[in-house]
């Protein structure tokens, strides 16, 4: 019984951290996911300052947490967001409003990629 009992509860503290990890990426990635999209908004109307900022507050928020992120997540997908971000920063101080769409869609892709990845499914559990 008694080891049906610690069986139980390492289930349960296990589904517990998932569900913690889960909704803490989550949050983060939607913070990047923000600055993202304030930064499409000002390549799109070529205010490039403001691209800048808000590409550089992108890359700033995700590697806040690239510590922690090294320790839950596939390394690929790290480096992938890494490289997606350090493009968009160059297009934008090459004024590149081509390249500066293609990067933020290529991030934007990478990061549903892994909220999809850390979800809570049968599928990702299977």
């Amino acid at each position: 019984m008694r080891y049906f009992v610690a069986g139980i509860i390492v289930i349960c503290t296990t589904a517990v951290a998932c569900v913690v990890n889960f909704f803490y990426i989550q949050n983060k990635i939607d913070g990047v996911l923000n600055s993202l999209e304030a930064a499409e908004a000002f390549v799109t109307s070529e205010s490039w300052g403001e691209a800048a900022e808000s590409a550089e507050e992108a890359y700033d928020k995700w590697e806040a947490d690239r510590d922690y992120y090294t320790t839950v997540l596939k390394h690929f997908d790290i480096d992938s967001v890494w490289v997606s971000l350090e493009q968009l920063k160059k297009s934008i101080g090459l004024e590149d409003t081509a390249d500066a769409a293609a990067s933020i869609v290529s991030a934007r892709t990478y990061l549903a990629s892994i909220i999809e990845a850390e979800a809570l499914s049968i599928g990702n559990v299977l």
